[in-house]
């Protein structure tokens, strides 16, 4: 039917005995084991797909799941986050390294999620608050993709809880390996204050997720990415809004979906505008779904789906998204 799958290697679901037995990603050689999941998958699926992507959100899996517990492995040590972190992206690097010896074809990226980081106020303590969450957020990962090092900001922030212990020597050269995209999922702004969480003002409203709506953080934030760092194309690979959607009559009228999604391809189209290479957007997502720590309670699909009978049926939102794509269809975007 000329879809094209782009696949993802590792989207949280590390096997459990390597957990249980090995320590998962706070063991270097949960790394070598990747790689070698890799080289499988590559060597069955990799003549057929359009793409791979190594890891979806390693900042998830490092921060969410070992410094403050939400997601799974639910540790809640800081150490443990920033060794995991380096452990993923040597993982990752090690991967494109396997790949690419094993003559696989199909485009090799990595997708991070991200946001520009904002100051609650122009005090100077906010405005160095929002730096530092940038720092730790996504110059963490892109600075050693990129440019082979952390950054100095959280590095210095972290302190003896950095992952220092676990650095060997050539391990940014391996992370460093030079990727075919960089796929970026984008939801909203952080909104930093020294003294604390503050509220954003949220003048377009909050999604479900109570997310604060930000349309043009995307362009910030590509736009940003693409002054400071020498980048192959982007995907947008994630990007939508949950809300509370009601099936009335055979009918899911989800207008808050639509306006968010129309607001952000806008705002992509300026980032295009602006010189940032995109190569494709990914709408997310395709159906309502398990949503981790929130499990079935968030909707963010285009298509409503009834978990006791699984009946699916398209919201109004994917008639609108299908008229936008057949508009847009073979058209590149603006420059």
């Amino acid at each position: 039917r000329g879809i094209q799958p782009f696949a993802t290697l590792y989207h949280w679901d590390l096997p459990l005995a390597l957990q249980e037995t090995q320590n998962g990603w706070e063991n270097r050689d949960t790394a070598y084991r990747f790689a070698d999941y890799a080289r499988k998958i590559g060597s069955v699926l990799g003549d057929r797909v359009a793409s791979i992507a190594t890891h979806n959100e390693p900042w998830c899996t490092a921060w969410l799941g070992n410094a403050t517990g939400y997601f799974a492995p639910g540790n809640a040590e800081l150490k443990k986050a920033t060794n995991v972190s380096h452990h993923l992206l040597l993982s990752h690097g090690l991967a494109l390294q396997a790949l690419r010896a094993d003559g696989v074809k199909a485009p090799l990226g990595i997708v991070l999620n991200q946001s520009p980081a904002h100051g609650a106020t122009d005090s100077p303590e906010d405005q160095a608050a929002a730096s530092l969450e940038y720092s730790k957020f996504v110059s963490w990962y892109m600075d050693p993709l990129f440019k082979g090092e952390y950054p100095a900001e959280a590095l210095q922030w972290y302190g003896e809880n950095g992952p220092q212990e676990v650095i060997r020597e050539g391990d940014f050269d391996i992370i460093a390996t030079p990727m075919d995209f960089l796929g970026i999922n984008y939801y909203t702004r952080i909104f930093a204050s020294a003294s604390g969480e503050k509220r954003p003002p949220g003048a377009l409203g909050f999604t479900d997720m109570d997310w604060e709506v930000y349309p043009q953080g995307l362009t910030e934030l590509l736009a940003g990415l693409n002054a400071n760092y020498t980048l192959p194309p982007i995907y947008i690979t994630e990007n939508g809004c949950a809300a509370k959607d009601v099936l009335d009559n055979g009918r899911v009228r989800d207008t808050d979906r639509i306006r968010f999604y129309d607001l952000h391809l806008a705002a992509l189209s300026d980032a295009a505008q602006k010189g940032v290479d995109v190569a494709g957007y990914f709408a997310w997502s395709l159906m309502d779904n398990f949503e981790w720590a929130s499990g079935y309670d968030k909707r963010f699909g285009m298509v409503y789906v009834d978990y006791a009978s699984q009946q699916r049926t398209p919201k109004d939102s994917a008639h609108w998204y299908r008229d936008v794509i057949a508009q847009h269809a073979g058209a590149a975007l603006p420059r």
